[in-house]
């Protein structure tokens, strides 16, 4: 504990200046997430944040996982290495013996962090689902949705069409071939 940090984090103000007032240090979390959320947001094209990749990878759920992890990163103090002795690494849900592991020496962060230097330590940060508050903005994106998977339909009716065309085609050759060589021999000829 460090009360050069509690001093900062009850006594430190920050300023809000779309209202020119100053806000209570508890204030102060929320607006540094929203910070976080907004660049994040913006190196994110909003339709790809659900169209999964892989059937159960959803790049919103990666989003969330950063997200988190940013903010909370905002207000680690400190970090300890741990490794196994036999220098294989910890995985997760892994049951490990304290007497296997070697504990490194605790390392303070001292760069300097919004929420770090005032001592603030966030434990869980979140945000809701992603909804856009115009409707011509849902329309759009319903437009861009349904468009998108009209033209995969498209293209694989198309495909399935090409593929029942070659089908067709190759039967044809074939019976043309089986009966070309019927009409040019007398003795199979006589037999049909």
């Amino acid at each position: 504990m460090d009360p050069q940090r509690i001093f900062s984090a009850v006594y430190s103000q920050a300023r809000d200046t779309q209202e020119q007032k100053y806000l209570d240090w508890t204030e102060l979390p929320p607006y540094a997430a929203a910070e976080i959320f907004r660049n994040m947001l913006a190196q994110e094209v909003y339709d790809a944040l659900y169209m999964p990749k892989e059937a159960e990878d959803y790049p919103l759920a990666k989003m969330r996982g950063n997200f988190s992890k940013k903010v909370r990163n905002l207000g680690v103090l400190a970090y300890q290495f741990v490794k196994q002795r036999d220098n294989k690494y910890l995985q997760e849900g892994q049951a490990w013996d304290e007497r296997l592991l070697i504990f490194y020496p605790h390392q303070s962060l001292h760069q300097p962090r919004v929420l770090r230097s005032r001592g603030i330590k966030v434990l869980v940060a979140g945000f809701s689902s992603l909804e856009p508050t115009s409707d011509k903005v849902k329309e759009r994106m319903m437009d861009y949705w349904s468009a998108r998977w009209e033209r995969e339909a498209t293209l694989t009716e198309a495909a399935l069409e090409l593929d029942a065309m070659r089908i067709r085609n190759l039967a044809r050759a074939r019976h043309k071939a089986r009966w070309s060589c019927v009409g040019s021999d007398p003795a199979i000829r006589g037999n049909f």
